[in-house]
């Protein structure tokens, strides 16, 4: 790979004192090792910031900033402020990666010369049940930008999530997740996508991604999910705005959001 480049690892951490000893594991333990990892303390009232902390000590990748609550947009934000590194990667304090997670989206990102790798990932309910998303496992696809914007839209092998992906670092610039916004990722991704001629994704799963019964995701928090449909239809209208031939899967997305 010849010299390796810096890699920030932004973890937005908030009241996650059950998992977050896991997700902060799994990134000390990566096979790539020239990476500092921002844990950004969101404010959180339990022992989270304590164990942030204690991670830090004696260990110099390992960079931990409190402040005040504002979110998950306002914790990535600052994380990417923050950052040093050449690539940018998020990871969620309540999930936790595969040991060759950097390692594995980097070399695809090089050897691509894409400025997004993303990598399939498991999701898992606290039930036990898992279930793989992303293309055929072991396969790499580089997919033009609107190929990858279809994809995002019909939500099969490749989804939004700022997780599971790393970015070249020049890619935000001027682009920021909204603050105070839920689903902020359907407000932002593509946005991403749209600066980048290509997308390289990999079929080997590197993301485990945690279902619990109180995330933003599965709550029935009215105001919530209406957020989720005016970004939907925000992020819609941009991708038609740009590829026309696109608006039937827009349209099926915008379906998908009101029925969530």
């Amino acid at each position: 790979m010849g010299k390796q480049p810096l890699i920030s690892v932004i973890v937005p951490v908030y009241n996650v004192e059950k998992y977050l000893t896991e997700c902060i594991e799994s990134i000390k333990n990566q096979t790539y090792k020239n990476i500092e990892v921002l844990l950004i303390d969101d404010g959180s009232t339990d022992s989270s910031g304590l164990i942030c902390d204690k991670v830090a000590k004696g260990n110099t990748c390992f960079k931990v900033f409190h402040k005040q609550n504002g979110g998950l947009s306002d914790a990535r934000n600052f994380g990417i402020e923050k950052a040093s590194g050449k690539w940018l990667t998020f990871v969620d304090s309540d999930d936790y990666i595969s040991k060759d997670c950097i390692e594995y989206l980097l070399n695809l990102a090089i050897t691509t010369d894409s400025k997004i790798a993303a990598g399939a990932h498991t999701t898992f309910y606290e039930s036990g049940n898992r279930f793989y998303k992303g293309f055929e496992e072991n396969s790499v696809k580089v997919l033009s930008e609107k190929e990858a914007l279809n994809h995002i839209l019909l939500d099969d092998y490749l989804d939004l999530s700022a997780w599971a992906k790393l970015y070249a670092v020049e890619l935000f610039n001027d682009i920021r997740f909204p603050k105070t916004v839920s689903f902020e990722d359907t407000a932002t991704t593509y946005k991403l996508f749209f600066l980048c001629d290509k997308i390289v994704c990999g079929g080997k799963s590197v993301y485990n991604y945690r279902i619990r019964l109180n995330s933003i995701t599965t709550s029935g928090n009215f105001h919530k999910k209406i957020q989720l449909i005016e970004n939907t239809k925000k992020m819609c209208s941009d991708i038609t705005a740009k590829y026309p031939d696109l608006s039937q899967a827009a349209d099926r997305r915008l379906v998908w959001a009101y029925f969530s």
